[in-house]
């Protein structure tokens, strides 16, 4: 039934992504296939596996994502009439792609080049996705849609959590997925459960991840989901959209992830700054108190372990952080010119005997690409962030300054996760995230070319 089902999912995702490349050459609306597509991949992956234990069938969905992408964007370059106005965001991610050649075209580190090859892929991918949003052209309704689209998936998610929750198991088990990473990823199944030591606490407290490849990959969808729910309410006044904000904090608590935890109440935060609204500060406050009387009054011993062991650092993910930390850091300061592609992280390419970090994104970029990579990645940031709160200030349409806010909000609060994971291989809401920074940056030229 679960093959039949993720069968079906996959032929009408790839009949609408040939309809809109060839038919309609709406090519930018492939955005709406990598919304739904990214956001099962790791679940659609294992069940094709475990339903017909093929490799190659698995193998051709996973390049599949590539080649739509970068076919989109070639799609878009060639026959999309446009007004181009490059911004400091367009030369920046130029600069970097080519920082990036340079260590795939030279024999810098340890990786033979078809690692290299893999690891720049993954490096670099996200800018395509910028410049698919950056190039390409959506109206104010396909704009609504995409947050109904985000919306959508987080309460998928949540309806699964509640599966999980309620029946005491993980939707990973339906489809044997420990069996299916251990393949593909060279990742045993470990743990009390048999997926991965993400899925539990140290306290054995179960983490789950509802379709998403494991429970911090939930949680960073909810950093989407939150805030595209709130911009939906502001610009259409649907309460609906405020229950739908509540509710997707439950793969929140079914996830238990401290850092994504800490960037959501980041997220309220900057909404409320941005928003100049006293209500949204009353949010963050509601938040606080929900989290005081759930670990008065409703956590279980083990969660408040789990807590308390965490602020002592005498958790061992928390210590696990640290060693990455220092590890990742003392490579860079021996090496600041950079160790090479695939020295560092946990995403494809990365060599595993050669591995320095791997538990925060920053240090992970700066171990491969040195010092200049580093910074160039930080640009990056800075500016999609910067542009989305200009953008926001300056933009009249209400959807498109929700547009850039939901954008602004999610890249602010995704930094917390940033600084201990390799979110590079939560493609859900990285490569979607830089998608909408690319339709922001876009927009915001547009407006700056006109003087307004």
């Amino acid at each position: 039934m679960l093959l039949a089902l993720a069968f079906v999912i996959v032929i009408i995702l790839f009949a609408y992504v040939l309809k809109v490349l060839f038919i309609t050459r709406r090519y930018t609306k492939t955005i709406f296939f990598f919304l739904f597509f990214f956001a099962g991949y790791s679940s659609l992956l294992g069940i094709f596996y475990s339903g017909f234990h093929w490799v190659a069938i698995v193998s051709i969905l996973q390049y599949s994502k590539d080649i739509i992408a970068i076919l989109s964007l070639a799609l878009i370059l060639a026959f999309t009439k446009y007004k181009y106005s490059a911004s400091r965001l367009d030369s920046l991610m130029i600069y970097y792609a080519v920082y990036l050649a340079v260590f795939l075209i030279l024999p810098i580190g340890p990786a033979g080049f078809a690692d290299r090859v893999i690891a720049f892929k993954n490096l670099v991918i996200f800018e395509v996705f910028y410049f698919i949003g950056r190039l390409g052209s959506m109206s104010q309704k396909d704009y609504r849609r995409v947050l109904k689209v985000i919306v959508l998936i987080g309460l998928t998610a949540v309806v699964v959590n509640f599966y999980e929750m309620i029946w005491h198991t993980f939707f990973q088990y339906l489809f044997n997925y420990g069996t299916f990473t251990q393949v593909f990823y060279k990742q045993p199944p470990e743990g009390h459960y048999g997926l991965s030591w993400t899925f539990e606490t140290q306290t054995g407290h179960m983490r789950f991840a509802a379709f998403f490849s494991d429970p911090l990959a939930l949680a960073s969808s909810v950093l989407l989901s939150f805030p595209a729910c709130f911009a939906l309410y502001w610009t259409q006044g649907s309460k609906r959209y405020l229950v739908a904000m509540l509710l997707v904090l439950v793969s929140l608590f079914a996830s238990f992830s401290r850092a994504s935890t800490v960037a959501l109440l980041v997220e309220v935060l900057f909404i409320s700054l941005a928003l100049d609204q006293s209500k949204m500060k009353y949010v963050l406050i509601m938040l606080l108190l929900a989290g005081y009387l759930y670990f008065n009054f409703f956590a279980s011993s083990s969660v408040l372990e789990f807590i308390a062991m965490t602020l002592n650092f005498e958790n061992a993910s928390s210590v696990g952080h640290l060693l990455q930390w220092v590890q990742g850091v003392n490579a860079f300061l021996k090496d600041p010119l950079g160790y090479g592609l695939g020295t560092s992280g946990n995403a494809g390419g990365t060599l595993s005997q050669f591995r320095l970090g791997g538990e925060n994104q920053f240090i992970i970029i700066a171990v491969q690409l040195g010092l200049v990579g580093f910074l160039l990645y930080i640009g990056l940031i800075y500016y999609g962030i910067v542009n989305s709160v200009a953008a926001y200030k300056r933009l009249r349409v209400s959807s498109s300054r929700a547009f850039a806010l939901v954008a602004g909000a999610f890249r602010v609060a995704f930094l917390i996760p940033m600084l201990t994971a390799n979110t590079d291989i939560y493609l859900y809401v990285t490569l979607i995230s830089w998608w909408m920074i690319g339709v922001v940056t876009k927009n915001l030229t547009e407006i700056q070319s006109i003087g307004v």
